[in-house]
């Protein structure tokens, strides 16, 4: 081969490959078409003044809590998804109906419309969504066998309890979108990483460390989380006394469930076992039972969050209550 035929075929290639990379661009970033039904999306991103297109499973988690919101998102977008998030199963539909998901995180108490309603709804071939057939992941803090058989019978796909351990909430969505990013195994990794062990008196109240453990070890993302739940405490424990008051059961079981959940994800101990009394006293319709505990609720409350403060070093202005 001559030096100017080699010439020649060295242009020819970079004048395909332009042309292929304007393709790509062109499919990959304006057709719909291309836009995988799958929920699996894809991002520009810029490298050295060029740009290429790497896939992204979009996520779509359904969970009226702000502080499993938080955290759980944050989690996620760490592992390298995208994450939309709707505040109860109506919310989830009309998103379901609008874009294309990979799978759906599925809290199973919602107000407005819970979780096993909402996933009638999808699988409904009569309904508004666009899949019909997206895996759905169930989240719930009742952890019993029964619990899990509910949720298949309604036609979810796979069950998580609550708190979520990141190892099992990573297993999943790599099981149901055949994902594992670079960042997801970043994040694996960091699960093992030593944290240093806070024993003592309180540790009943606050686990500090299993709470940063179950946050990937990020300190920064743990007391982001411990604050929110500071500053928004005392409207769960108005929520239960405004139930407790009006002999509203459904709404008292509502409350509770919703504070065991946020405490559970906190590792506040003592916190999640008294919701847990409120909410099993709610559940028998014990309304009485149910009044009488939360003056100590409160008392819990407030144990749990000055163990937060004084761990973190948070400086939070309190709330009247």
């Amino acid at each position: 081969m001559t030096y100017l035929s080699l010439i020649q075929n060295i242009s020819l290639l970079v004048a395909l490959t332009f042309i292929h990379c304007l393709l790509i661009r062109q499919f990959r970033g304006n057709d719909r078409e291309y836009q995988l039904a799958s929920g699996v999306s894809f991002r520009s991103v810029s490298v050295d003044g060029g740009r290429f297109y790497t896939d992204v499973i979009r996520i779509l988690l359904a969970e009226d809590d702000s502080i499993n919101q938080l955290v759980t998102k944050k989690i996620l977008i760490r592992s390298g998804y995208q994450v939309d998030v709707a505040g109860n199963g109506s919310e989830a539909l009309k998103l379901l109906g609008e874009n294309d998901y990979a799978i759906v995180l599925m809290d199973c108490m919602m107000p407005v419309m819970n979780g096993y309603e909402t996933t009638a709804v999808i699988r409904d071939l009569t309904s508004k969504v666009r899949n019909h057939a997206i895996p759905i992941v169930a989240l719930t803090a009742n952890a019993f066998k029964k619990d899990r058989d509910r949720c298949l019978a309604a036609g979810m796909d796979d069950y998580l309890s609550k708190p979520l351990e990141i190892a099992d909430l990573l297993a999943v969505l790599k099981k149901w979108t055949a994902s594992c990013s670079a960042q997801e195994r970043d994040c694996q990794g960091t699960i093992t990483g030593k944290i240093e062990k806070y024993c003592g008196s309180t540790i009943d109240v606050f686990d500090m460390a299993e709470f940063v453990r179950r946050n990937l070890s990020d300190l920064k993302l743990s007391r982001d989380v411990a604050a929110v739940f500071i500053q928004h405490g005392p409207e769960y424990l108005r929520e239960i006394s405004t139930a407790v008051s009006a002999g509203d059961v459904t709404s008292l079981l509502q409350s509770a469930h919703k504070l065991k959940g946020a405490a559970a994800n906190l590792a506040l101990v003592r916190l999640r076992d008294s919701a847990a009394a409120v909410e099993a006293a709610a559940r028998t319709g014990n309304i009485e039972l149910a009044a009488a505990l939360p003056p100590e609720l409160n008392i819990v409350y407030d144990q749990a969050a000055t163990a937060m403060r004084e761990q973190f070093g948070i400086v939070v202005p309190d709330l009247e209550r």
